[in-house]
């Protein structure tokens, strides 16, 4: 079944992200080479700031098993990832701030990177939108950085 993401997430998940709660999808995962999960992280307190959360997406790949957190961000009333972690950097599609270190996640051992405990406060945003021809429609521009991780990095 999907245990699998169990024992891929069974050390890892308690050193990445203490104390949050995964979400996944009522489908089933069994037979899929990757899973979804989401879950949230409470803000630091700012002052009278009142509370807010960090919404966490954990993808987890089967083989070789990999873990890698991305945080959701709101830009213009649009839900968006920015790439934080991955736990093997030459299968990451881009290239994550910070130092690389040797880790271990479901028996493999890799080059981590990146800061999966990082929070995202509010913050303004504009939108750019373009319409060239009737037949292109509605073109959208997508900041490089909510790309990272999801394209190679050569065509971010």
């Amino acid at each position: 079944g999907e245990t699998w993401i169990a024992e891929v997430l069974l050390e890892k998940l308690p050193l990445i992200l203490p104390d949050v709660t995964l979400y996944m999808s009522p489908n089933d995962q069994s037979n899929m080479p990757f899973a979804h999960l989401l879950g949230w992280i409470e803000n630091p307190t700012q002052g009278d700031i009142p509370f807010t959360h960090t919404l966490k997406e954990v993808v987890v790949s089967y083989n070789p098993p990999v873990v890698t957190v991305f945080n959701v961000k709101e830009y213009g009333r649009r839900h968006l990832r920015t790439l934080e972690y991955t736990s093997n950097m030459s299968l990451c599609l881009h290239e994550v701030a910070g130092e690389p270190y040797p880790d271990r996640v479901g028996g493999v051992l890799a080059m981590s990177g990146g800061i999966p405990m990082t929070t995202v406060s509010p913050e303004p945003s504009l939108v750019i939108t373009r319409a060239l021809t009737s037949e292109m429609g509605t073109q959208t521009l997508i900041p490089s950085r909510f790309m990272a991780g999801l394209i190679p990095a050569c065509l971010v």
